[in-house]
């Protein structure tokens, strides 16, 4: 890694490249755990104890030049992630009872796209994905009391807005 204190010109940065094979990685489950900090599925049922094979990495603001590669996803495991948001919770808890979860979720894999600056087929994938979800999310849940209209609309512009590069798109 660069070292943050040596001024660098900006096409020589190092563009960083995540290693975490998990959904989450490994030091924020144990520390959302201590800090009883893990949605319901996240845990192993009827306790308070982190499910490792199925928390997910919740949304935070980049911390810049804190990030470790051992922190953010390389593609194949983001779309391992939302193919277990999509495909096994959501059906499972149904969309009213995950939708926010997997809002919160969903935008963590967006974020790792863009600290990594990722920009081939899965990133693209996976952006369509996102706002294929917050734009089923906008119809279905609309009417519930709590539901946020504007909330969702930015997080489906978000996810559409994503920057293509003129090459992968031929």
């Amino acid at each position: 890694m660069d070292d943050p204190l040596v001024p660098k010109r900006l096409e020589d940065a190092i563009t960083i490249v995540g290693t975490c094979p998990d959904m989450c990685p490994r030091f924020e489950r144990y520390r959302r755990e201590r800090e009883n900090n893990l949605f319901e599925w996240e845990t192993i049922p009827g306790t308070k104890r982190v499910d490792h094979n199925k928390a997910v990495k919740m949304y935070e603001r980049a911390a810049g030049d804190k990030t470790l590669p051992s922190d953010l996803r390389p593609p194949h495991v983001l779309r391992k992630t939302l193919d277990y948001l999509f495909h096994d919770l959501l059906p499972r808890g149904t969309l009213s009872r995950t939708a926010q979860f997997i809002r919160d979720r969903s935008r963590a894999v967006r974020n790792d796209i863009t600290m990594q600056h990722l920009t081939g087929k899965i990133a693209i994938e996976c952006h369509d994905r996102c706002a294929r979800f917050h734009i089923l999310v906008m119809h279905f849940e609309r009417d519930r009391p709590g539901f946020s209209l504007p909330l969702e609309e930015q997080q489906l512009m978000n996810s559409v807005c994503f920057q293509y590069p003129r090459s992968t798109l031929h």
